[in-house]
């Protein structure tokens, strides 16, 4: 009986044309690890990307709860004659 695709292609050492190989495992582990140290340094393009990224939202972030806190001391303020259990 004839094995499956993977077994055959190991006992020839070479892969068949309809598999391929995952994008991870074209790189050597030395390639991989300055593939690595490359985007850990402080001016890496993709760090800065992601820090551009973050304080994007970070800026969003706090923008909306500044308009919250104004919102609710605005609320506070029309509602400061009303006694407590009328606010239900």
């Amino acid at each position: 009986m004839q094995g499956s695709v993977n077994e055959d292609w190991r006992d020839h050492g070479e892969l068949p044309t309809h598999v391929t190989k995952p994008a991870w495992s074209v790189r050597s582990v030395e390639n991989l690890n300055e593939a690595i140290r490359q985007n850990q340094r402080p001016d890496s393009p993709w760090r800065l990307h992601e820090e551009a990224s973050r304080a994007k939202v970070e800026k969003a972030r706090l923008k909306q709860a500044h308009a919250a806190r104004i919102e609710a001391a605005a609320r506070a303020h029309r509602n400061r004659h009303r006694n407590p259990w009328e606010n239900t």
